[in-house]
């Protein structure tokens, strides 16, 4: 990667990893923070670092991620090894954060990649009126 790209910042900066935040380069373990911060927002339906119905200001939610303890998804409420995967990702060390190739081994994606889904039949399920 070239370092002038490594080194700015793109993208949403409420899904920004904490070593972007602190001014380290841009890595592939930035993307698996990305991940998790998506797929917990939409297993809440909601913007998952910030108390629901609360407002914060770009700098606290930032220091809010970087600096406080951050929520975990009920595993009363979702598989528990699609929890184990938000928190993998949501590792604040990137040292210890798993890489996009350890994600594709662990139990939920290999589970849901055995499973056909058909799509157009969801969809006929749903009531779009």
């Amino acid at each position: 990667m070239i370092n002038s790209i490594a080194n700015t910042f793109v993208g949403t900066a409420s899904y920004m990893s904490p070593e972007r935040m602190q001014g380290s380069s841009y890595t592939v373990k930035s993307d698996v923070w990305s991940l998790g911060t998506t797929l917990m927002e939409l297993a809440m339906a909601r913007y998952p670092f910030r108390p629901e119905g609360e407002s914060m200001s770009i700098f606290e939610m930032l220091d809010y991620i970087a600096n406080e303890q951050l929520p975990t998804l009920d595993n009363t409420l979702f598989p528990i090894d699609f929890c184990d995967l938000v928190n993998l990702c949501l590792i604040k060390d990137p040292v210890t954060r798993p890489n996009p190739e350890f994600l594709l081994s662990h139990p939920f994606v290999k589970s849901a990649s055995l499973k056909r889904r058909s799509v157009s039949a969801w969809i006929s399920t749903l009531d779009l009126r």
